[in-house]
């Protein structure tokens, strides 16, 4: 029984670990450590980089949320990568470049995919600051400076706006109120993360890094702002979140497209980290090796706890009373799953119960991340899926 205690004990931690007990650890050392950024107004020449498939709905928005901002458009060039487009992009591209001939070029490729794509646009970068962008990306007037006045600090070499979910589509199903969920536990986090020393977490949506700091992407395998984020951490520079620059994503939001979204995010996750493995050097790394460990690969472990836990709560069944507890604990956490899970297919707004729905599902899509990249099935080419403008 004391072996069963101590496997239940250690379960719990390591579960518990990634939703609890890394926060608190997080918020203890915020207090004690804050390393403050040196802010000033500053308005460098800047590039906004945009890698496009099919985006012929959504495209001239993203472009012209970046040329409504304050910043000064004379400063600013805009460069797309259009990705085997074959509905209206490249139209809607040329028609804006008539009118924006000077901040806008485009090129056209056949079906790269984005890591790619990006690698081909780099080289016609020519400013010192280069900002990452979706399509269904919309950012607020004043985005690019709030972002631009961090790289005033040298230590700093990659800065990442804040996600705000923002789309007509109304319905509170799983997906969205998850999501909106998740990136509030997730805001906390690279906040903390920052004032310590530095975000290790991803947002593809909008971010802007030192170009003198970037690689090419190696391969189709790796996740692209993930592999940039590591590449400047991996030169010693931080990357800081800046929660007062909002990037507004439009897409609309449902279970199956977050599902689909955290298996590919996930699969070149874990491409990426082992790729600069030399992170996890602790001696030399320090909080980075901590964050990276906690953050990321504690996060892609927790579902197998899950999984196991429930397993063996199965196993010890009716051999005390704590196994017990355990298991009608479970069961009852997975009926909440199954209501959800109904009211989903039903249109009934029980969010309580489609959080659970949403917690579950998450973790699922981490283990179908995990596989995807173990059977070598990840790949830098996508397909949208779900917008709303």
């Amino acid at each position: 029984m004391i072996i069963q205690d101590i496997i239940y004990i250690a379960l719990v931690f390591l579960i518990g670990y990634n939703y609890f007990f890394y926060p608190i650890i997080l918020f203890i050392f915020s207090i004690i450590i804050n390393r403050k950024v040196n802010l000033k107004e500053i308005e460098p020449e800047i590039t906004f980089l945009i890698s496009a498939h099919n985006e012929e709905e959504l495209i001239e928005g993203a472009i012209n949320s970046i040329l409504n901002s304050n910043y000064p458009k004379n400063k600013i060039k805009i460069i797309v990568g259009s990705d085997g487009s074959t509905d209206k992009t490249n139209e809607i591209l040329k028609n804006i470049k008539a009118v924006h001939p000077n901040i806008l070029n485009y090129y056209i490729f056949n079906r790269l995919g984005k890591n790619k794509v990006l690698n081909e646009l780099l080289d016609n970068v020519n400013t010192d600051i280069v900002f990452f962008m979706d399509a269904d990306c919309r950012i607020s007037e004043n985005s690019i400076k709030e972002i631009i006045k961090n790289f005033s600090d040298e230590s700093v070499g990659g800065v990442i706006a804040s996600q705000k979910i923002e789309s007509k589509n109304t319905e509170d199903n799983s997906g969205k109120i998850g999501d909106n969920l998740y990136h509030k536990y997730e805001e906390f986090i690279r906040i903390a993360e920052s004032k310590i020393h530095s975000n290790v977490n991803s947002l593809g949506y909008l971010y802007a890094v030192r170009k003198n700091l970037l690689s090419k992407i190696p391969n189709d395998n790796v996740c692209d702002d993930l592999f940039n984020v590591y590449t400047i951490l991996s030169k010693n520079k931080r990357v800081i979140f800046e929660k007062n620059a909002k990037a507004k994503e439009i897409r609309s939001k449902s279970l199956q497209n977050e599902s689909h979204r955290r298996v590919r995010a996930v699969a070149g996750g874990i491409a990426t980290v082992i790729y600069f493995k030399k992170l996890f050097n602790i001696f030399r790394y320090r909080w980075l090796s901590f964050f990276i460990f906690s953050h990321k690969v504690f996060r892609w472990l927790s579902p197998f706890f899950i999984v196991f836990l429930a397993l063996i709560s199965i196993l010890f069944w009716k051999q005390g009373k704590l196994w017990d507890y355990i298991f009608y604990l479970q069961l009852v956490f997975y009926l909440m799953v199954l209501i959800g899970w109904i009211s989903e297919k039903k249109g009934v707004n029980l969010k309580i119960f489609k959080i659970f729905l949403f917690f579950i599902s998450m973790n699922y899509s981490s283990i179908m991340g995990t596989i995807r990249y173990l059977k070598g099935q990840q790949n830098a080419i996508w397909d949208r899926i779900g917008f709303n403008e």
